[in-house]
């Protein structure tokens, strides 16, 4: 590991933060609600970087800090304005780090970093320097910058093509292997995590040490965690410390909660820092999340969703009923009814609903229509009834069923697991056994993909046919729960297709 912060002495504001902080190597987190000065953490730690008996380093070596606050506009310019705007600066790799090595962390002006689109353009010129043919440099920068891309962005390819009209490369990103859009069509939380995934890259033979506030402004929940990866995976892979402080619940889930330090007020009007997650952090947390994300009245059906399986039969629904409605992942059913909780507690948010699975367990808020708890054990239990499936498939309800019961018999001791009263049952099992209802007694999660492996299907894929054939056939009341269907077609009706 290269030169890194080792421990802080801290005193902020008189003694309201008075504490020795010890940082490990590779990625730390600060996290805390509102007010608990964790921007003032960073800022000390940066300013007094060389002063001895404040910050103590790991070697005796000048420390090395990049200090960066993702909390701007980004200017988004298309490859023409990108271009000329470069070359009327003069800009070069080399001037930009030395401009980010004096960067200040203020809660008021943010300076600006370069997007990922310059940072492409900077590099390429750098590689064109030992006598690189253009198109040769440009292929080896895009290759580079791919890995960045693509760690957070995991079916986003960035695309350069050689512009012969202007003598320099035109840059676009091909998502999900399909669609192709310029840089400057990228959302402005897509925007902002390739900025700031691409400067920590460029710059790495720069810095040691990076300090970043709040990088998960402007992003939904899930690009948050696949931030947090790429940050662990950065300094892991180049040896760099990074301290974030941040408000994002991705703290509460491995292996970022070893890496978490918490910030809180305490009874006698001084915050202290801890290593542990009481009640209060977790739920002063969710209440920072919810500010965040929602707008106090959304405009169309907004679901939070446990999972990545929720999301796509939620969006697959939503789809086939031709409605329009926004899907938020929360990762656990534990977060979903702590928003769903936060949301009754503001009045109740219109447009809002909140969809767990059943897990053989009662429904935590009977009666509340906004709160889904699903009748069967998970969502994959619908997704599993053998005359659908097989019409589906293109094949016999008896195939589908054969396929589900070698997929029950690889995965019964984790079945069991969970459901041991099932044990006299699966005993006796035959493949004819499997009709719908039966398999809603089960975590079809643990079915689906070891039998989804046996039809040669993707969940999405599955899924996305499954529904359509459902809906085709008129089943689609008879198979997804009523309340579920009910909250989907409040959506905005979407133009009918074709024609």
């Amino acid at each position: 590991m290269t030169n890194h912060i080792v421990s802080a002495s801290l005193n902020l504001f008189d003694g309201v933060l008075d504490a020795t902080m010890a940082f490990r190597p590779g990625l730390n987190i600060l996290a805390g609600e509102n007010g608990t000065l964790k921007t003032q953490v960073l800022k000390q730690l940066k300013d007094a970087k060389d002063v001895s008996g404040k910050v103590r380093r790991a070697e005796s070596s000048i420390l090395r800090v990049q200090a960066i606050s993702p909390k701007r506009n980004l200017e988004l310019r298309n490859t023409e304005q990108l271009l000329d705007f470069l070359r009327h600066e003069n800009r070069t790799m080399e001037k930009v780090v030395a401009e980010v090595e004096h960067f200040a962390l203020n809660d008021r002006t943010f300076p600006r970093y370069p997007t990922f689109g310059e940072l492409f353009y900077l590099t390429y010129e750098e590689a064109k320097k030992d006598g690189r043919k253009q198109i040769d440099a440009m292929e080896e920068v895009a290759s580079s910058l791919n890995g960045v891309v693509q760690r957070v962005f995991t079916d986003y390819v960035l695309l350069s093509t050689w512009n012969p009209q202007r003598g320099a490369p035109e840059l676009a990103i091909k998502k999900r292997n399909a669609r192709q859009i310029p840089l400057d069509g990228l959302s402005l939380g897509e925007s902002e995590v390739l900025a700031l995934t691409a400067n920590l890259f460029a710059s790495r033979g720069a810095f040691d040490v990076y300090l970043i506030d709040e990088p998960e402004n402007h992003l939904n929940w899930h690009l948050e965690k696949r931030l947090f990866g790429f940050l662990d995976w950065f300094c892991d892979q180049h040896q760099k410390q990074a301290i974030v402080a941040t408000h994002s619940r991705v703290v509460f889930q491995q292996p970022f909660l070893a890496r978490t330090q918490f910030l809180s007020w305490n009874e006698d009007g001084h915050i202290a820092v801890t290593s542990d997650v009481s009640r209060e952090i977790q739920e002063s947390l969710a209440g920072d999340a919810v500010e965040i994300i929602r707008l106090g009245d959304f405009s169309r059906p907004t679901f939070f969703v446990e999972d990545n399986e929720h999301e796509v039969v939620v969006s697959a629904l939503a789809e086939a009923l031709g409605v329009s409605v926004n899907v938020t992942r929360c990762d656990n059913s534990q977060v979903v009814r702590t928003l769903f909780r936060y949301s009754k507690a503001d009045g109740g948010w219109r447009n809002s609903f909140f969809l767990e699975d059943g897990d053989n367990e009662g429904n935590p808020y009977p009666g509340e229509p906004q709160f889904l708890h699903l009748g069967a054990y998970c969502i994959e239990c619908y997704m599993l009834d053998p005359e659908l499936s097989g019409a589906s498939l293109g094949v016999s309800p008896d195939v589908v069923q054969e396929h589900m019961y070698r997929a029950i018999l690889e995965r019964k001791v984790q079945i069991l697991k969970k459901n041991k009263w099932l044990d006299f049952l699966l005993d006796r099992l035959q493949p004819g056994d499997l009709i719908a209802d039966r398999v809603r007694l089960l975590d079809a999660s643990l079915v689906l993909e070891p039998f989804l492996r046996g039809v040669g299907k993707t969940f999405k894929e599955y899924v996305r046919v499954y529904i359509n054939t459902c809906q085709a056939s008129g089943s689609i009341d008879r198979v997804f729960p009523e309340q579920l269907l009910s909250a989907l077609r409040t959506g905005t009706r979407e133009p009918a297709r074709g024609g």
